[in-house]
């Protein structure tokens, strides 16, 4: 069967005309179940020591399956012997009203409250 040019044009434009109206659907409904505040959490790079416990809390809390991660934590590791470096950068999806990951981080203990997590001076991890 070979279909028209102008047939064509017509179901492309009616498809994305529907595809556009969902997705304003979808932001509106979004927007609606967002009320109040939210926020992200905020990691000093500099007091991470890589240990993983952020990811292993998420991953615990939310029971994800075998193999899948939500958090994750990255190395990353430039230079040449003997002045090699190594970066450690914890990937956090930020999604959580009460995050696992804050009462397992050893750097020093923080508190989540409702309008964000409560840190001390030393903190690794903070909102805003």
């Amino acid at each position: 069967m070979k279909i028209k040019r102008r047939d064509f044009l017509k179901g492309a434009v009616v498809t994305g005309a529907a595809v556009a109206t969902a997705g304003v659907l979808s932001a509106a409904e979004n927007a609606e179940a967002a009320k109040g505040e939210r926020w992200a959490m905020v990691i000093d790079l500099d007091r991470c020591i890589g240990c993983k416990a952020c990811a292993i809390a998420c991953k615990t809390e939310f029971d994800t399956r075998l193999g899948v991660f939500k958090s994750q934590v990255v190395y990353n590791e430039h230079g040449e012997f003997p002045k090699t470096q190594r970066d450690i950068l914890p990937w956090l999806c930020n999604h959580c009203d009460n995050p696992p990951c804050v009462p397992v981080c050893p750097v020093d203990p923080v508190d989540a409250e409702f309008k964000g997590v409560k840190f001390k001076k030393r903190a690794t991890y903070k909102r805003p």
